[in-house]
């Protein structure tokens, strides 16, 4: 944590207030389950519960990773499959072209 200081000299009341007053805040309103959105939170859970049973089937179907529909990619990218080729351009939204798109049970 970065403590507020006058060149390598801390600037002890501002930290004070920092550890005493305004850390216990932040830690009960963010770390406390009573505090959370408890709806949000087991949104939260189960996207990642989804996401490390698809990454354990990528290899079992030959893959190497998976792009979601609507997915906005960060780079230029160009993909091949079943001899067609694909081009997806920084900031525009993926869709997986026709005939693709894998099937998940």
């Amino acid at each position: 944590m970065g403590l507020p200081a006058r060149g390598r000299t801390i600037m002890g009341d501002s930290a004070a207030q920092i550890l005493i007053h305004n850390l216990p805040k932040y830690v009960q309103r963010g770390l406390f389950y009573r505090m959370l959105d408890h709806a949000a939170l087991q949104q939260h859970v189960h996207t990642v519960e989804d996401s490390v049973v698809l990454r354990d089937m990528l290899p079992l179907m030959g893959l190497v990773a998976f792009v979601g529909n609507g997915a906005i990619l960060p780079r230029y990218f160009v993909g091949h499959h079943c001899g067609n080729t694909w081009y997806i351009t920084y900031g525009t939204s993926h869709i997986c072209p026709l005939g693709t798109q894998g099937k998940w049970g």
